[in-house]
């Protein structure tokens, strides 16, 4: 690889490791949201 392209394949692999953490949190999110709406409803 030469210099130029390396510096934007970085920054898109981390752009898109954000991108799955932040995924992945919306979706523990959601679970827990609707884990305490089943307790609030018993």
């Amino acid at each position: 690889m030469n210099n130029g392209v390396q510096p934007i394949y970085t920054y898109c692999s981390l752009m898109s490791k954000e991108k799955k953490k932040k995924k992945r949190r919306s979706a523990s999110f959601l679970k827990n949201l609707y884990l305490t709406r089943l307790n609030i409803n018993k």
